[in-house]
């Protein structure tokens, strides 16, 4: 793999996760090494350190006109209070956004977090949420369901049922619901800024996904795989391609980085992964014919099928690269607030060590003292 080889156009990966500070040095190499101009961090929950708005802070306070942010909720401290959690949800999209948050990252669509949380996307606890971030004009990157083999004991990669993401027991949302959900809320809120990633797993139905751009104009797909996308694609090639044509403009370039070093503390980055992603999305959209899937994501092979290049025009590329993405959020990163990012990260760390009714060396206390010294 040689990024060099590639079109030398600016790039700005819209989907990378960054789950613990520790982790932004070896973030920093691999975006030189994978010629990224700018880079957007999503924000996830998680059960040990409630989010990951503390790395993306950490990573944004040294790259501030480079990076992009978008922020994970406290699914955690709203269940003392679960009568006002509307007001809460709201509350804390509002905080986001004062402390210099570019966007707001969901994933409480995805099969195993929506089963958790148990709440609908579309009811009343969110309502308030949803508002907020109209009228703040605040984009969403949020993740909806999963590929539709997951709920299909014979199709279910082994991989997949390893990782605890196969959801055909009956106890899991089916993905009709999960989409009708989104159904209801764009069209509640029609000048909401929305990616969908992942192609909103809409990949082996391209009519379907035509007619979703269409009825929903503020809305966007990312590109991120799901590797599943693109042997989908290669069903009908010049329908994928003329598709890519057609909503050029609807399309955002990400690869879904550093995802597999969520829940890991203490491992680096996956370089071959992280390299091989990025590439290879790449690759598939610039370049024509067979393409090799790199060995960091060798589990993307499938014996007997090899993914075909796009070979995408240049203004195509440019508008799936950097444009579409700098329509929902503008071409530069919000400015962070220091004070208020230090106040945010206070308070999930005191909740945190209150919880474990110790001090606790959180993600949040390392990043406010860090920020502290600035």
């Amino acid at each position: 793999m040689d990024f060099n080889q590639l079109r030398s156009l600016p790039v700005l990966d819209a989907h990378i996760h960054l789950p613990f500070p520790a982790l932004v040095t070896d973030l920093e190499e691999l975006t030189d090494e994978m010629n990224l101009e700018r880079i957007n961090l999503v924000s996830t929950p998680d059960v040990a350190e409630i989010n990951h708005n503390p790395a993306v802070i950490a990573y944004k306070a040294k790259h501030p006109t480079t990076t992009f942010i978008c922020g994970g909720l406290d699914h955690f401290s709203v269940q003392l209070d679960p009568a006002h959690m509307p007001e809460a949800f709201a509350a804390q999209v509002r905080s986001l956004h004062e402390a210099g948050f570019d966007g707001l990252k969901l994933l409480e669509s995805k099969p195993i977090a929506r089963k958790m949380i148990n709440i609908p996307m579309d009811g009343p606890i969110y309502a308030p949420m949803w508002a907020e971030l109209e009228a703040l004009s605040m984009p969403v990157v949020w993740h909806v369901a999963d590929p539709e083999e997951f709920w299909d004991e014979e199709k279910c990669p082994a991989w997949v049922k390893q990782s605890g993401w196969f959801y055909g027991d009956g106890t899991y949302p089916l993905k009709e619901t999960l989409y009708a959900e989104v159904e209801t809320v764009v069209s509640r809120h029609p000048n909401l800024k929305v990616i969908l990633a992942h192609f909103f797993f809409l990949s082996a139905d391209l009519p379907r996904a035509a007619r979703f751009l269409d009825a929903h104009p503020n809305v966007c797909f990312d590109l991120t795989p799901g590797s599943e996308m693109f042997f989908n694609f290669m069903q009908d090639f010049n329908a994928s391609r003329e598709f890519f044509l057609k909503y050029q403009q609807r399309l955002i370039f990400g690869t879904d980085s550093g995802a597999s070093a969520v829940g890991k503390p203490g491992q680096p980055l996956n370089r071959a992964e992280t390299l091989g992603r990025t590439y290879f999305v790449r690759d598939f959209l610039e370049n024509a014919g067979a393409l090799e899937i790199p060995d960091g994501v060798a589990h993307w092979r499938r014996p007997g099928q090899e993914p075909q290049g796009l070979s995408l025009p240049a203004e195509a590329l440019q508008n799936i690269y950097a444009h579409n993405f700098e329509r929902l959020f503008e071409k530069t990163p919000r400015a962070l607030q220091l004070s208020k990012c230090v106040e945010m990260l206070e308070n999930q760390a005191n909740f945190l060590d209150q919880s474990a009714r110790t001090t606790v060396n959180s993600s949040a206390r390392q990043v406010a003292v860090q920020l502290s010294q600035i």
